[in-house]
Parts: structure tokens; sequence; C-alpha cells
């Protein structure tokens, strides 16, 4: 007998919360047309990744913890822009530059690669060049010469605050051309990283 009554209350709550336009589970005052104050589970869904029609990815309000949809793929599609309007999660960029871009922009900041470093991460992953030897008084350097190791750094992209993400290296000794430089950038939208503290200078 308890067990119909509370069955019966159960029944008379939802239709009174239907009445309104909202059913409620657990919570009296639901304020959506299904509010539910707990948890849910879904024993059976069907894989439809190779469907084009499921574009929508659920999304949830952390603070109110409303349900809703956002268009797009979970993973972001290439969009096939490579500049820094891109959408993407990646950007690969090739840029050919000279010998020592490290002097290079105002105030010899480097390179200008045109991608943000406050929207982008960004990882040199190619570096490819052909060199003559300097000329110092009139005298050719030979190949055994050691390079100033003090002057001598790899070519790397630096975080300019507030600005562009730069190009800077050079071989001391070496007059490199043909200097080819490929970047990989990682959209930050996706990225989970520590706070750091950028530098003005290296």
């Amino acid at each position: 007998m308890k067990k119909e009554l509370a069955g019966m209350a159960l029944l008379i709550s939802l239709i009174f919360n239907a009445q309104v336009g909202n059913v409620g589970i657990n919570t009296s005052t639901p304020t959506r047309t299904l509010d539910v104050n707990g948890t849910f589970r879904l024993r059976t869904t069907t894989d439809e990744v190779a469907s084009t029609d499921y574009t929508r990815v659920l999304v949830q309000n952390s603070t109110t913890g409303d349900v809703d949809y956002k268009n797009g793929d979970p993973v972001p599609v290439a969009t096939g822009v490579t500049t820094d309007a891109s959408t993407s999660m990646f950007v690969i960029r090739r840029y050919i530059i000279s010998d020592f871009p490290a002097t290079q922009g105002p105030g010899g900041i480097g390179y200008d690669t045109g991608m943000t470093s406050a929207k982008w991460e960004a990882v040199v992953s190619n570096v490819r060049y052909t060199y003559s030897l300097q000329n110092v008084n009139n005298q050719f350097l030979t190949d055994s010469t050691v390079p100033n190791a003090n002057r001598e750094f790899g070519y790397m992209a630096r975080s300019v605050v507030g600005g562009n993400w730069r190009i800077t290296g050079d071989i001391y000794n070496l007059v490199e051309s043909n200097v080819t430089v490929d970047v990989l950038f990682i959209n930050k939208k996706y990225v989970a990283a520590d706070v750091r503290t950028a530098v003005s200078n290296p």
C-alpha cells in the first residue's frame, strides 16, 4: 500500500509539474522542460562516426548545470587557412628567411611569423639551410673552424609579450642562405598549459 501511495504521489507531482510545462526529478521547482537534480545514465548508444548529420556537441553550463549544444565537431576540422585567423587546432607554416634572423624586425627581435603568441603555441619542427664560410680579414675560414659557442644558437621560436611569434637563430662564422623553417602552431584553445611568465627579451 505504501508503494502504491508513493507511486501515486510521484505521478501527481509529475502531472502537476507537466501542467506548467516543466517536469522535475528530485526537484519541485523545475526550470526547464526536464529538470534532473542528479545524475543520469544512457545504457545504449549508436556509433555515428561515419555520419555527417551528427554535428552538434552537448555542452554544460558550469554555473547553472543547463545542458545545451554547440555546432561543430569535438575535434575541429582543418580549415585550410594557415594565417592567424585560422580556427584549426593545428597549423603548420613554412618560412623562408635570411641569415641571422635574430637581427630582423624592430629592435632586432626576430623574423615575424604573423602568428600571435596570445592565440598559438609554437614549436619549430624543421630547419634546413645551405651555408658558406664567413670571410674574416679576407681569409675564408676552414671547415675545421670551431664556432664561437657564445654567439652560436639554434633556430627557435620566441614569444614577444603582446605580439607575434618570432624566429631567431644564427650559426656563428657561417652565412646561412635559403633558410627554411617549419613551425607547428597549436591553438591554445585546445591546450592545457601551466601559467608562465613571458619575457620581453631572450
